[in-house]
């Protein structure tokens, strides 16, 4: 696979902090900002659904068909085989534009980053701890805009949660069997020593 040189990539956990540290990183001069919240396609309107099964799926499934109905087990997997359809579709975007890039996004798996990335320095994982993800979460105003769509809000609440922290832990683990770069998010530091720290592990990457 072709090593996109030009890009960094901050990926981890939700509630983490990622966009904001993306965001803080992408104010330096020639840095763009991409963000795969922005870019994931909210139908299949423009999406090949043959090409990307994965997406088609979960596009396909009413909300409490994958909040309410679906196991965690079965949530996980469905979002991390998601996950894979999402970056092809970004690094594709990415290939296509030499621009230095800082890409943001719970989306952005260690296993699917490491064949692109020319050295270790081009990435870097945050993983929130599941009482700070909790925290956090619940601290957003958004917080309950879609379980309160399904039938059951607790249960799709629960089942979302519960499945943040499995593809957390996920994360944390196939970044370490890669030697990728893992901060752990808890709360106890700052988010500006925290930008530090990312800062400093991806300053050589350009």
């Amino acid at each position: 696979m072709t090593k996109l040189g030009h890009v960094l990539w901050i990926g981890g956990s939700t509630c983490s902090g990622k966009s904001e540290l993306a965001r803080r990183i992408a104010r330096r001069p020639g840095y763009a900002l991409y963000r795969v919240d922005e870019r994931e396609p909210k139908t299949l309107d423009h999406v090949d659904g043959r090409h990307y099964p994965s997406f088609a799926r979960w596009a396909e499934m009413s909300l409490d068909e994958r909040w309410v109905r679906s196991s965690v087990d079965e949530l996980v997997a469905d979002t991390l085989a998601l996950c894979g359809d999402l970056f092809e579709m970004v690094v594709t975007d990415l290939a296509a534009d030499p621009t230095p890039t800082i890409v943001e996004g719970f989306q952005l798996l260690p296993e699917l980053v490491a064949p692109v990335i020319p050295t270790s320095r081009h990435a870097v994982f945050l993983v929130a701890t599941p009482e700070f993800r909790r925290a956090t979460h619940y601290a957003r105003a958004h917080a309950w805009t879609m379980p309160v769509r399904t039938s059951d809000p607790e249960r799709s609440q629960r089942n979302r949660l519960e499945r943040d922290d499995r593809v957390g832990e996920h994360v944390a683990r196939a970044a370490s069997e890669r030697d990728l770069k893992t901060i752990v998010v808890d709360g106890s530091r700052a988010l500006d020593d925290v930008a530090t720290q990312v800062e400093a592990h991806l300053e050589l990457a350009h």
